[in-house]
């Protein structure tokens, strides 16, 4: 009788151990690879990291950095012989450049003053006389503040779309070669230190500094990309030329000329590359979140919507890839920027889903307090 009492214990005692074990097992599955818990409890990373390096912003700077590099040959050509032909191979190199552009510069975490991408290559409307001024004065600083009004994309998009004659406008000023030149090799070069900067040590350092912490490589990435969405893409694309600015949505005056390519635009007679240059921002936020996977499988590349599955969140991956497709079902169906509110809604629903679920289910803190989320 004793005897068999010790076997009952025992049983009892391996049962408990043996469901532990499962237990442990089922755990670990629900949260293995990325996000999954090490033996200190603290969130490993590394994949994801490398990922976001090795797929997503090394990629969209190597990109721009190509193109930049094309944009500047191309301006040597047209102004070495101004002609029809060389100008639409340039106005080729640019449409590809400003597109490639917007992605690099959701990347621009770690850049200075002077190589901050928005405020030394995209700062728009531009300010036509000052511009003016620039030209005939024959003197440069692409990285002064007093001539950031007159840099960049915009300040080409007025030199070769502002007029119906621009192969005539610039063969009956060779000051608009000179400038043109400088500009395209000022951008070039701004890229080229920003591609090698993520080549060197910002690489490995960006991987090593893991956790979720205010510093740490995931905070920084989310929260600067976060703010650029809502400053650069939000406000600046859409909501100043339709009237609607802040995370309250304070009404201002409308000001169609304030959107990007304007004068192409007018040239055009419609929005298109202007929208194109949204979409182009907003696949890039979407590239971001996915890891670099446009197909959204989840099993492919280590993004943020992997390490949501993952901990069992498919509900709020499933609702922020539904809020990119109404995007770009809200650009498809354009052709102007301006008009109803539809765009600016639908690209302030994500700001919304993302500080309200993504950020406190990764233990992020909203770095910029504007609460956009509520």
């Amino acid at each position: 009788m004793q005897i068999s009492k010790m076997i009952f214990v025992i049983f009892k005692r391996f049962q408990a151990l043996l469901l532990s074990l499962l237990l442990a097992c089922f755990i670990i599955s629900c949260d293995g690879g990325e996000g999954a818990l090490d033996p200190n409890g603290q969130d490993d990373h590394t994949e994801l990291l490398t990922n976001q390096v090795n797929n997503v912003i090394i990629p969209s700077i190597s990109n721009y950095k190509d193109a930049t590099e094309t944009l500047y040959l191309s301006a040597n050509n047209f102004c070495s012989s101004i002609n029809d032909s060389n100008l639409n191979s340039f106005r080729d190199a640019y449409h590809n450049t400003y597109k490639s552009y917007q992605s690099a510069a959701l990347h621009n975490y770690y850049a200075n003053i002077n190589y901050d991408l928005v405020n030394t290559t995209n700062l728009f409307p531009i300010d036509t006389l000052l511009l003016k001024n620039i030209i005939i004065s024959t003197t440069y600083n692409f990285s002064s503040e007093s001539q950031k009004r007159a840099n960049g994309f915009p300040a080409i998009d007025y030199l070769i779309y502002s007029s119906q004659n621009t192969v005539g406008l610039f063969t009956s000023d060779e000051k608009k070669c000179s400038y043109l030149l400088k500009l395209t090799e000022s951008i070039k070069n701004k890229a080229v230190q920003l591609d090698n900067m993520w080549g060197g040590s910002l690489k490995e350092n960006f991987i090593s500094n893991d956790g979720v912490e205010i510093g740490s490589s995931i905070h920084v990435q989310l929260n600067s990309a976060l703010s650029y969405y809502e400053d650069h893409i939000r406000e600046n694309k859409v909501g100043l030329p339709i009237g609607r600015i802040g995370p309250l949505d304070s009404p201002i005056e409308a000001d169609p000329t304030k959107i990007e390519a304007y004068y192409q635009s007018l040239y055009d007679g419609n929005d298109l590359f202007a929208l194109s240059l949204v979409k182009e921002s907003i696949q890039e936020m979407e590239g971001l979140y996915l890891g670099g996977n446009t197909l959204r499988n989840s099993s492919i590349n280590s993004g943020y919507d992997r390490l949501l599955i993952s901990r069992g969140h498919t509900e709020v991956d499933s609702d922020i890839k539904s809020q990119f497709d109404l995007i770009y079902a809200k650009i498809d169906e354009r052709t102007s920027i301006s008009g109803n509110t539809d765009l600016y809604d639908s690209i302030q629903g994500l700001i919304t889903i993302m500080k309200s679920d993504l950020f406190p289910l990764l233990n992020i803190q909203d770095a910029d307090g504007k609460n956009d989320g509520d």
